[in-house]
């Protein structure tokens, strides 16, 4: 599951894992 922190300024960012355990963070710029 993905949690998402949604800060308008900033942009989106996720913490997600990959199936050997390791945490992968996305990062989504804020739109225009």
């Amino acid at each position: 599951k993905a949690e998402w922190d949604a800060t308008p300024e900033i942009g989106r960012f996720a913490r997600i894992h990959d199936p050997e355990g390791n945490a992968i963070e996305l990062w989504q710029p804020p739109a225009e």
